[in-house]
């Protein structure tokens, strides 16, 4: 019924935090058809031989939920040209359970050490990537090291994290990546992950409209619809660190309306994340938070915000169909999940579910 296009299963040395077969667990639950997968760690997924060690541990799950893998590029211009190949061996047919679906790329700072923060290994990745004429997504996880305010941020006041984080710094990023893809003449699809505020939306609507040459595409996460920074006023405020920030309420109210007005080129991604209670509340105060049980909860609340079910469809299934090129390989089920779903709760603020 739905697709998870943008979630961690963690695994291997962080199987204490989850798994890939908890994760798939989950998604028939909540009636998720697919979920692809980011690997955030200190082996990240950078090689031919790390891709067959992720797939293999999806396929031993024996799921009948798609497992979809994204290849992290790095600062190494051969590395970059080998995902391409990568991605072409694994990309999956008809029949397949498990696959790459396309390569992820942090401009900022990120777990395994992935951020190519400097703008010549930005614009790297789009030159490589031309020349060796990739076609598939790139998934930005976008920021601009240099507009962040670390000083800004002190763990006993949660909400400082939303400060030291500012929209500011996506939509200067967002602007770099297009500029860099429309300089290297970039064939691929270009996916903004988790925008968080309607200056993103907007900035990449204008676009989509002008720039038709690009195909660019963006995700929101339900925390970014439905949560707000004075949420983390309350005493277990450092839950929601994530990473991009919370925004204020009608920041929320506002980016729901940008995407209420369009049907195509936006999507609906979790962000599904987890880490142990201790490490969200207890230094290092690790971002991200689960989401990947509350799909069915997510799509009531945009019912109830007046969303017609065309529209749901587009934001949580057909649009990542079309955009990964997925049309013959998942099926869309008629499982619409178990509303009372709360898979997370040692993770989440008591209260925070009536937000959503």
């Amino acid at each position: 019924m739905y697709l998870e296009e943008h979630g961690h299963a963690r695994d291997e040395e962080l199987a204490y935090k989850d798994t890939i077969k908890n994760v798939l667990r989950i998604c028939k639950k909540a009636g998720v058809d697919a979920f692809f997968d980011i690997v955030n760690s200190n082996n990240p997924i950078i090689t031919k031989e790390r891709v067959e060690e992720r797939l293999e541990l999806a396929h031993r799950c024996n799921s009948d939920v798609f497992y979809g893998l994204y290849l992290n590029v790095t600062n190494d211009p051969k590395q970059i040209e080998e995902c391409v190949g990568i991605y072409h061996d694994f990309f999956p047919k008809k029949g397949d359970k498990v696959g790459v679906v396309g390569l992820k790329d942090f401009t900022v700072n990120s777990a395994g050490g992935l951020g190519l923060s400097e703008l010549w290994e930005q614009k790297q990745v789009y030159e490589v990537l031309s020349k060796n004429h990739y076609q598939g997504v790139l998934a930005i996880h976008c920021g601009r090291q240099d507009l962040m305010k670390p000083d800004l941020w002190k763990p006993e006041n949660p909400i400082t994290h939303c400060y030291a984080r500012p929209i500011e710094a996506k939509v200067e990023s967002m602007k770099d990546q297009i500029r860099f893809a429309s300089e290297t003449g970039f064939a691929g699809k270009l996916h903004f992950f988790h925008v968080s505020s309607p200056e993103e939306a907007n900035y990449l609507l204008g676009i989509m409209n002008n720039m038709p040459d690009l195909n660019v595409s963006f995700e929101v996460t339900p925390h970014h619809l439905f949560l707000f920074d004075l949420l983390m006023n309350g005493p277990e405020g450092l839950l929601l660190k994530v990473n991009p920030a919370l925004r204020p309420m009608e920041k929320a109210q506002e980016l729901l309306g940008c995407i209420k007005r369009r049907i195509y080129g936006i999507t609906i991604g979790s962000d599904h994340a987890t880490h142990s209670r201790k490490e969200k509340l207890e230094s290092p105060y690790l971002s991200g938070i689960p989401g990947l049980d509350l799909w069915p909860r997510v799509v009531r609340r945009l019912r109830d915000e007046g969303f017609s079910e065309e529209q749901i469809s587009a934001l949580t299934f057909d649009n990542q169909i079309r955009l990964f090129g997925l049309e013959d390989v998942i099926q869309k089920s008629d499982n619409s999940g178990d509303e009372e779903l709360n898979e997370y709760p040692h993770l989440r603020p008591k209260g925070l579910l009536r937000w959503i």
